[in-house]
């Protein structure tokens, strides 16, 4: 934790920013008083999925189904814009 005086911010906030970015937080004062903190962003973590959990597999694939020749070339094809 670091300490700023409201005219250290004003004459020296890119030094002030740096500690920020570095992930310090900074108190700052006035008249020896704390009046605010400036604290740094909390780092967004990636969002992790589970995959073994998700509802195209887990679902029972055994009573679809199979598709012919013909309409296994005819959905690539309308996936691919083709149509």
């Amino acid at each position: 934790m670091r300490t700023a005086t409201v005219r250290e911010l004003r004459n020296r906030y890119l030094d002030v920013f740096k500690w920020i970015e570095a992930g310090e937080k900074v108190a700052i004062s006035r008249r020896g008083a704390v009046i605010a903190w400036l604290v740094p962003e909390p780092a967004k973590s990636a969002t992790r999925y589970d995959w073994k959990k998700s509802a195209a597999l887990c679902r029972d694939k055994s009573k679809l189904p199979l598709l012919t020749k013909e309409q296994s070339v005819a959905l690539l094809a309308e996936s691919q814009g083709k149509w």
